[in-house]
């Protein structure tokens, strides 16, 4: 009987092969789970599902379309041994007495009448159960500075010059501000009010230079946002996508929009305004939908 709900359970596989992916003819391994055990969530323990003799499918498409490694790649690597050399060696392997996880969520609705449920990702049986965020520890996080320490380079903005000292105010610069400030209008309102419309005529400017160019630019009623608002639905989209969607994909895609929205090969993101950031989530998003 097929899978009744989602969740977290321990499985073993009775059957076991490779195929292709319907529509893009990519290689997948698939295989039949049957339910042993159900994690639950609450008492944090495993109970016995055996009973229900219930069993999923999964199909875990293994490269993308670009010939790219995908995650469930490396966890069929990691779960049964495989080592990635020959799909013709994963398919003969014995399978029947390893016990592993996998975890089943509803499927896309547009399978969804002939198959409710899907196996989103399998782990090997002493794994943390449930759902967990997946961060890299601190060697994995200086492994990646260096893997993309020229395209980080690209991307950082020149340091701020260190301001110069105020000269002291002179008779004459304390009469002028008094001057101001009784008419309601301080010298640094002023310089305030100056800086805003400069930043307005250059956004008006680089929107126009941009058009030219032939870049993106964003819809009229488009919100700004902050570099570490972008950043957040950028990694929020690529939890939704899914297992499919490495870090790799997520880092190259955001630097191609940097790279796109700005019109420069080496962006100074520190200038970057609110509606550029909305910008390159826009363009990041629309590359991640297609992995």
């Amino acid at each position: 009987m097929k899978a009744s709900q989602t969740g977290t359970f321990m499985v073993t596989a009775s059957a076991w092969g490779m195929s292709l992916t319907q529509n893009s003819e990519l290689p997948q391994f698939v295989f039949q789970a049957n339910l042993l055990a159900i994690w639950d969530e609450e008492k944090k323990e495993w109970s016995d599902y055996s009973d229900f003799e219930e069993s999923q499918m999964a199909y875990l498409c293994l490269y993308g379309k670009k010939g790219q490694v995908l995650k469930n790649a490396e966890q069929v690597m990691k779960v049964f041994g495989w080592d990635g050399q020959s799909f013709a060696a994963l398919a003969s392997g014995d399978y029947s007495e390893l016990q592993f996880q996998v975890r089943i969520e509803d499927n896309d609705p547009e399978y969804a009448d002939n198959n409710p449920f899907q196996v989103a990702w399998i782990d090997v049986a002493d794994a943390t159960p449930g759902r967990s965020l997946a961060v890299l520890d601190a060697a994995g996080l200086a492994d990646l500075d260096r893997k993309f320490a020229a395209k980080l380079k690209k991307t950082s903005g020149p340091a701020s010059p260190k301001p110069a000292s105020p000269k002291p105010a002179s008779p004459k610069d304390k009469v002028a501000t008094t001057s101001h400030t009784s008419s309601g209008t301080t010298p640094e309102e002023k310089s305030r009010r100056n800086r805003e419309q400069k930043a307005k005529d250059d956004a008006a400017k680089e929107t126009k230079a941009l058009a030219k160019k032939g870049m993106p630019t964003l819809p009229k009623k488009t919100e700004g946002m902050t570099q570490e608002q972008a950043w957040a639905i950028v990694c929020n989209t690529q939890k939704e996508i899914g297992d499919g969607c490495t870090d790799e994909m997520v880092q190259e895609a955001l630097f191609a929009a940097v790279t796109e929205v700005s019109g420069e090969d080496a962006p100074d993101v520190e200038q970057f305004t609110p509606e550029q950031w909305a910008a390159v989530v826009e363009l990041t998003k629309k590359t991640l939908i297609g992995v």
